[in-house]
């Protein structure tokens, strides 16, 4: 007979709470999950086992009351079958053969062995105080479940030796087969206390290799998981080809999970259609819309996510692609939503002894799912925007060409008419003419603007210093007869000092944006009013200042005064005509130049504009100053 009690004594000692620790571990880390529930029912039969050989050999060596060693016998032979049994049903869990059948069978056979040792324990003595506490000959039932449980785990791990990620699980799981087994070779030898030492081995292997499985690997995949993601947005963000997204998204979603193939549908009249695939068989375009029953067609349909563990037993509609019951074993398919359309389906398959796809497999795709949802509805809008685009184009061409040279030509001859009016001496129907040229000039101003601030939008500055003095010169002069006719008092301050000031900028469109808002100021003013028009300058910047007595902006027309066409009619000033284009163009030159406006106004009081641009800086080259600005 082997003589192995020290070492027995010592591996058990130390398994016992090894396997107690993991336990512990497993049930922290999620109490819910299937596979740390049934991991946990097996690390509690080991340590019963473990326990119980613990005693029984510590028995063997000193004198200890027969009560605890018929106790501690038959807990062993307790966890020994306990052990079995749940080892097969962890292994069940493991490669997701799940059925109902088996999981009752286990349980009826631990409480059939936990019955056969009390009867024992009831009706012998003898049979329990044996020198072997498992002996075949008198426990035919613990050698059947043993042998049957234990070679239905090993027909599992044949059958699914694929599906078991890692080869300490599968070690492992042996291990504890082969130790078993080893325990009914021959009695006489001794053989259950080695095969006790090497099942408490076993245990910790598959106690380990689970928790690395569960919980140490998912969190070092966090990094590539965070990597993959980045990636994929940075691809959105770079504005690339939908069809390079969408590339590197199905890449990285078969390298996250591991899968042997992957691909995109979309959705069409006829259901879903697959645009792009990795590693996918190829489909007929006859009978690729046939599929209106298929897991993706499903998937879309019902907008939620659908996962099955083995493709040819599970799924019940029609065949995605062909071959695939005979090919595809785990398989998840989930909707690509936007808001509350249903824009595909991402697919990933795996092998049909590949890898089975976990819960957290599924979360990650439906995530990956979100990012191509982003991905086509930004080709979705970069599309719609070239449209816009090309209709703004055609909108622009058409008011520069096919309606300014038509109202040039009306008002050149709408000039000879009136002249030939006052020859005659019509004098009245000069008043109708008035009417007609203030409402082409009017149109004329439109589509001026409207040309302008697409222009100014362009970016397209010719840079130079421009000296402020002579800014306010030629504004004084564009302003001052439209101030005499509206009986305003304008000032426009032009001191000594401003000599040396200058604005580095496109003189043309600076002066434009000063008289729109001279302009404005003057229109909005009462007869006998006043229009200012100052300059001070703070650090680097210089700041116009144009204010009026005038009627002022009312607070709610406030927040939209720059928007384009947007015009605010205070009461009084019904008569005052405008396009609702000249702060937005005013805006868009100052902010072309990296410059600010604002304005402060009180009703009945007036108003004042300011606009904030940065001072031409001695030594600094015209290319410097275009490169700052174009930033």
């Amino acid at each position: 007979m082997i003589d192995s009690a020290p070492a027995s004594l010592i591996i058990n000692a130390v398994a016992a709470p090894l396997a107690l620790a993991f336990l512990i571990v497993m049930l922290w880390s999620d109490f819910r999950r299937e596979i740390n529930q049934f991991l946990g029912i097996f690390l509690a039969f080991v340590i019963i086992w473990n326990s119980s050989a613990l005693i029984v050999q510590a028995a063997a060596l000193a004198e200890m009351p027969p009560d605890v060693t018929r106790v501690a016998r038959m807990a062993l032979d307790l966890g020994f079958i306990g052990a079995s049994v749940s080892g097969f049903s962890l292994t069940v869990v493991i490669v997701r053969a799940y059925t109902r059948r088996l999981r009752g069978l286990a349980v009826m056979t631990v409480l059939t062995i936990a019955a056969y040792r009390l009867a024992l324990l009831a009706g012998s003595t003898d049979a329990i105080l044996m020198d072997l506490p498992l002996n075949y000959r008198e426990q035919p039932l613990l050698v059947l479940f043993s042998l049957l449980f234990g070679g239905g785990t090993l027909v599992l791990l044949w059958r699914s030796r694929r599906s078991v990620r890692s080869r300490m699980l599968q070690i492992g799981l042996l291990l504890l087969v082969f130790a078993q087994l080893s325990a009914f070779v021959n009695p006489e030898l001794g053989l259950w206390v080695i095969a006790n030492n090497l099942g408490a081995l076993a245990s910790l292997l598959i106690s380990f290799a689970l928790i690395k499985q569960e919980i140490i690997r998912p969190l070092a995949d966090r990094t590539s998981q965070v990597e993959t993601f980045r990636t994929v947005s940075a691809a959105i963000a770079n504005q690339e080809s939908l069809d390079t997204q969408l590339d590197k998204i199905v890449r990285y979603a078969a390298s996250l999970l591991r899968a042997d193939g992957a691909g995109i549908y979309v959705s069409s009249g006829h259901g879903p259609k697959l645009i792009y695939s990795w590693r996918l068989p190829q489909i007929d375009e006859r009978t690729s819309n046939k599929s209106d029953s298929g897991m993706a067609a499903i998937a879309l349909t019902t907008r939620r996510t659908i996962h099955v563990d083995n493709y040819g037993r599970e799924w019940r509609g029609y065949d995605d692609f062909p071959f695939a019951r005979e090919t595809f074993g785990s398989v998840i398919c989930t909707p690509i939503i936007h808001a509350d359309e249903a824009l595909g389906v991402l697919m990933v398959v795996s092998a049909r002894q590949g890898r089975l796809f976990r819960d957290e497999d599924k979360h990650m795709l439906e995530m990956l799912a979100t990012q191509i949802a982003v991905a086509i509805i930004y080709q979705r809008l970069f599309e719609h925007q070239q449209e816009l685009d090309r209709l703004k184009n055609e909108m622009l061409r058409m008011a520069s060409h096919d309606l300014k040279n038509p109202l040039q030509a009306s008002m050149a001859y709408l000039d000879l008419l009136r002249d030939d009016l006052m020859e005659e001496g019509r004098l009245g129907a000069l008043e109708f003419i008035d009417v007609i040229d203030k409402q082409l000039r009017r149109m004329t101003r439109i589509i001026r603007g409207v040309l302008d601030l697409e222009k100014i939008r362009e970016g397209k500055l010719r840079l130079s210093p421009v000296p402020v003095d002579e800014l306010l010169s030629r504004l004084r002069d564009e302003l001052a007869e439209q101030a005499k006719d509206n009986h305003i008092d304008l000032r426009v301050e032009i001191s000594q000092s401003m000599e040396y000031l200058e604005v580095l900028g496109d003189a043309g469109q600076l002066e434009r944006a000063l008289v729109n808002l001279g302009e404005n100021a003057i229109k909005f003013t009462p007869a006998g009013g006043a229009v200012r028009v100052d300059v001070t300058r703070s650090a680097d910047r210089i700041v116009f200042e144009i204010a009026d007595t005038g009627v002022g902006i009312a607070q709610e027309h406030q927040p939209f005064i720059f928007d384009r066409f947007y015009r605010a009619s205070p009461k009084g000033m019904e008569h005052v005509n405008g396009s609702g284009l000249g702060l937005s163009l005013v805006k868009a030159i100052v902010e072309n130049h990296r410059g600010e406006v604002w304005f402060e106004s009180s009703q009945g009081k007036g108003t004042t504009f300011f606009v904030s641009l940065p001072a031409s800086t001695a030594g600094v080259s015209v290319t410097a100053a275009v490169q700052e600005l174009s930033r």
